[in-house]
């Protein structure tokens, strides 16, 4: 019941246009320097890209795409 409370009470803030944040103990995470690997040279030139449903059409047009 306390749960389901909470969980109301924080709809009702949210319905109000209170916007969510980020928990106080993932700052070290959000703030630190990210780095990431190098794109694949087999990727950093995409000519197609399905973006749809795979049918048949949507394959052709991929495929003509580029």
């Amino acid at each position: 019941a306390e749960l389901l409370a909470r969980r109301a009470a924080r709809q009702r803030e949210l319905d109000a246009g209170k916007l969510p944040g980020f928990l106080p103990e993932t700052r070290a995470i959000r703030e630190a320097r990210w780095i990431c690997a190098a794109i694949p040279a087999d990727i950093r030139d995409r000519r197609v890209e399905i973006t749809g449903p795979v049918d048949r059409k949507m394959i052709i047009n991929a495929l003509n795409s580029g």
